[in-house]
């Protein structure tokens, strides 16, 4: 008979780590700092994927920096700027589009707000993240992104579109004998 110890695997130490780093991330009674302590432990654990980890530890800086950002006095200048457009033309333009000035005004807006939050993981003691975000957005997008799935992915069966299509018409099958 196996015991406890043998049915401990890999994947189910790394589900209870992955819970715990989800149940913290949620939990608003837990401070910032506390969180951030917490997730820059199980990182170098190395008990959860290294994308996991930079996801936790990325989006709870984004979210301090996307409550700070509305101090920046650069920031809320070009806010009002955009907003002044935005009412005079019925609405926010999609991106890319809008007159000349709206145009300039979110690569102002864009520019300022990578300064920003590169500042805020230094600030947090993130220096490798913040000249990831510098240096290479397209892969620190691109860590953050799979980190992010890590936690949401969405469940796929693993048949195929055919053996699916064939188990939904036995189970309509079986209500209409049912029936």
């Amino acid at each position: 008979m196996q015991g406890a110890a043998e049915r401990i695997t890999e994947k189910s130490v790394e589900g209870h780590w992955r819970f715990l780093a989800w149940s913290v991330l949620g939990d608003d009674r837990i401070t910032h700092e506390e969180k951030l302590k917490t997730f820059r432990h199980i990182r170098s654990l190395g008990v959860l994927p290294e994308e996991a980890t930079f996801f936790l530890i990325e989006s709870l800086i984004s979210t301090d920096h996307e409550e700070r950002r509305h101090d920046d006095a650069e920031m809320i200048q070009i806010e009002k700027e955009m907003t002044v457009i935005e009412e005079r033309f019925f609405g926010i333009p999609d991106p890319g589009r809008g007159p000349k000035r709206y145009r300039l005004l979110e690569k102002r807006w864009e520019a300022r707000n990578k300064v920003l939050l590169t500042e805020a993981f230094r600030r947090q003691g993130e220096e490798d993240m913040a000249r990831l975000h510098e240096e290479d957005e397209v892969r620190f997008d691109g860590l953050s992104r799979e980190g992010g799935d890590y936690f949401y992915r969405v469940y796929k069966p693993e048949w195929t579109s055919e053996a699916a299509a064939r188990r939904v018409e036995a189970g309509q099958r079986a209500l209409r004998a049912e029936a």
